[in-house]
């Protein structure tokens, strides 16, 4: 039998006051009796209460005592092993994705409730000598307690898991447990891995391996849901001051469901659609030429016909700027494809000049440099094509590399987004060479095709190769990729609502603040919760914790700056279904049911000490002594 909270049988010295109680006198009055023959009694319990006499032998004390004991044992919280194991460490991983608030859990709870439920299990199994780790994967992995033997401990941090409704990144959260597997495996610990999941985690490729020990406990029972996974507002191309709103919609369930999709501008209802999913499609919904007056809007999409397990893809929302004309200077000799895809963006003009006649201007919002590098470039934002920015840490190697295609691109970032690549070919490519902080964004055989990357007040997206050597500007993605880059680069969103418009977890950085000395941003979530932030020299702040889908207010002394939105818009997670395994590289880890290994018996223990107080009222109020 073990104890798992030992430090409570201290209170067993609470005995000896029992004990104590036994051996102090009563102070009575003396009075005057014509006999004593009728007071055997009161001259006994006179000399039992004699202070500092021997004891005399009292059923009354070893009962109390005995319900003392069983109490503070109780209180201990016994528990007897039904399944001994060696020593072990358990790294338990708990899901807290946006799938996990699905209400299909046992018992009427959420998958997360349930998951909990499970870890707690985990933790009350636990035998002497174990060790647990608890970590989170909703959103950026969070490890909420290292490895430690205190159940308590890992009870509490269980018990303080919040939902999320990110996207779940657990790749990222094997890669980061996966160093500390290897600091305790030793020949005397066997690390665990537990996951808890619904399985909406996609494919885990090689980062479990065949012989490690994982056990997968699955949570969730149906799979009926209807979610938005895609999502853009902007001003009409046609019709400038007019906004177009598109989603698309996909029905997860298995019966045919009818939905109506609402459309609110600054929270009035502007049109409705109905539309009918059949099971597992897809449809689009496109709403245009929704009337706009003001410079800044609030769009907000909405499901509102059949109920679904998931609440936090049933709406998305967005905030359109409609502001002044974008100024874009284009320093190239020509390019027909580049003109038109830079002119395509909304509220965009463009002015060319050949790079023997360019000069530095600082009334451009953009600048663009088509085969050109100028020796010198200050903060501002540019995009390089087929040329390398005279900053630190890029270079030109002296011949391009011939023939690169396209290996995978970065679906994810902003950039990127509605842009597919799988086709494109390059006749040739600088071996450029780029600092570490600018992310590629397309891999291509060699060097990347695409990067991004901002530092100190620059902003900067590189094409490393003429456009003019590729097929890319007779592809659908040409005009789509530089709509993107544009925004992302200005960083504004100015007639769209994707620069303002960012996934559950994304880190978004806020520029351009303007604010008094000693005062400092605050941030409201959709929640009520707030942040406050200083901004950096650069007038930005970073702000990471868009775990929860809507608008995001900053102010700052007292005046509301602006807002972005969050929204989830991700098929994993929207896809509730649970699964019975996960696959990774080749193998299937197969889901498992929880099982009590250790039971509490400190109730039994409690039923003592109610019995033998009991025992004690009933003899004392017979008034027998033994």
């Amino acid at each position: 039998m073990n104890f798992m909270q030992p430090l409570a049988l201290i209170a067993s010295l609470l005995a000896g006051l029992i004990v104590l109680m036994y051996l102090l006198k009563l102070r009575r009055q003396r009075e005057q009796v014509s006999s004593t023959l009728l007071w055997q009694k009161t001259i006994e319990d006179l000399i039992a209460n004699a202070p500092f006499q021997k004891l005399r032998q009292n059923l009354l004390m070893y009962i109390q005592i005995l319900a003392l004991l069983a109490i503070v044992i109780a209180l201990a919280r016994p528990t007897m092993w039904l399944n001994t194991q060696v020593q072990r460490s358990r790294i338990i991983l708990i899901d807290n994705s946006a799938s996990m608030n699905a209400a299909d859990g046992r018992n009427g709870m959420t998958r997360l409730e349930e998951a909990k439920a499970i870890a707690s299990e985990l933790v009350g199994n636990m035998q002497r000598g174990d060790q647990f780790l608890i970590a989170t994967f909703g959103g950026s992995p969070r490890v909420l307690q290292p490895f430690t033997p205190e159940k308590a401990t890992l009870a509490r941090a269980v018990r303080a898991i919040e939902p999320t409704e990110a996207a779940g990144q657990i790749r990222e959260a094997l890669t980061m447990v996966r160093g500390v597997r290897k600091a305790v495996d030793t020949d005397k610990s066997q690390v665990q891995l537990t996951i808890i999941s619904d399985g909406a985690l996609g494919y885990l490729g090689n980062l479990i391996q065949k012989n490690e020990n994982v056990q997968f406990f699955g949570v969730g029972s149906e799979g009926i849901n209807c979610g938005i996974i895609a999502f853009d507002a902007r001003e009409s191309f046609e019709h400038r001051g007019q906004i177009q709103v598109f989603a698309e919609v996909e029905n997860f369930g298995e019966q045919e469901v009818t939905q109506l999709v609402r459309c609110l501008i600054d929270g009035k209802q502007a049109s409705i659609k109905e539309i009918k999913l059949a099971p597992h499609g897809r449809q689009g919904v496109i709403f245009t030429d929704l009337g706009a007056s003001a410079q800044t809007r609030k769009v907000r999409l909405e499901l509102a016909g059949a109920k679904d397990l998931l609440a936090c893809d049933d709406a998305v929302q967005g905030v359109i700027h409609f502001a002044e004309k974008t100024r874009i200077l284009l320093v190239s000799r020509g390019s027909f494809f580049l003109e038109r895809a830079l002119a395509l963006a909304p509220g965009v003009t463009v002015a060319r000049v050949d790079p023997d006649k360019y000069q530095p201007a600082v009334d451009y919002d953009l600048t663009v440099f088509d085969g050109f590098s100028p020796p010198k470039i200050g903060a501002g934002k540019y995009l390089f094509i087929n040329a390398a920015p005279h900053v630190e840490g890029f270079s030109a190697g002296p011949k391009p590399l011939a023939m690169q295609t396209v290996l995978d691109w970065n679906r994810i970032h902003p950039i990127m987004r509605y842009a597919e690549l799988g086709d494109l070919a390059v006749a040739k490519v600088l071996d450029m060479k780029s600092p570490d902080w600018m992310i590629p964004l397309v891999d291509g055989e060699v060097v990347p095709m695409v990067l991004a990357g901002e530092r100190q007040g620059l902003r900067i997206v590189c094409i490393p190769f003429d456009l003019f050597d590729s097929d890319w500007p007779l592809q659908v993605s040409f005009p789509i990729f530089f709509s993107n880059a544009i925004n992302w680069l200005l960083g504004a969103g100015e007639g769209s609502v994707q620069a303002v418009q960012h996934l559950t977890g994304d880190m978004v950085r806020i520029e351009g603040l303007r604010i008094g000395e000693g005062e400092q941003l605050a941030i409201k979530g959709p929640a009520g919760r707030s942040w406050r932030f200083e901004p950096n020299t650069e007038g930005s702040v970073f702000f990471n914790q868009t775990l929860n889908t809507g608008l995001y207010d900053y102010s700052a002394g007292g005046k509301t700056l602006g807002s972005f939105a969050v929204n989830l818009l991700s098929r994993e997670e929207s896809n509730i279904k649970p699964i019975a395994s996960l696959t990774t590289g080749e193998r299937q880890i197969e889901r498992v049911v929880i099982s009590r290994q250790n039971r509490e018996i400190w109730r039994w223990f409690v039923l003592a000490a109610l019995a033998l107080l009991v025992l004690e009222w009933h003899i004392y109020g017979r008034r027998s002594w033994l």
